[in-house]
């Protein structure tokens, strides 16, 4: 980031970052060094630029359904080859995500931790 924002090392990003939070101008998701930062869509649509939509840009719940979608097609398949069905989705991100699902029982894992799959209930 600092790279892009042509700073120095040692000047942070964080106050940066922090300003735009406040403005409303970006939003977050996650924690810590995870933290993912996005453009608020309401600024991006008023713009009337061309922003095509993928999988990156999408909102978990949406990314759920997708999930959902995938498994009802391909029961008994593993993060990784619900990754290569949804090529825009980030590995670490769907993995997270189907994890915490199969935690609220919206899927179902079989299998051990090596070799785990998911399925609907």
């Amino acid at each position: 980031m600092t790279i892009l924002l042509q700073l120095p090392d040692e000047e942070r990003v964080h106050s940066y970052v922090k300003d735009l939070l406040d403005d409303g101008i970006i939003s977050s998701r996650g924690r810590g060094k995870g933290t993912k930062y996005t453009i608020n869509p309401k600024i991006i649509s008023s713009a009337n630029s061309y922003i095509p939509t993928t999988l990156k840009t999408m909102e978990p719940y949406r990314l759920k359904e997708l999930i959902k979608e995938d498994l009802k097609y391909h029961p008994n398949s593993s993060a990784e080859e619900i990754c290569k069905r949804l090529p825009d989705a980030d590995l670490k991100d769907l993995v997270k995500l189907v994890r915490k699902m199969a935690e609220t029982d919206e899927i179902v894992k079989v299998g051990g931790r090596k070799y785990r799959q998911y399925r609907l209930p």
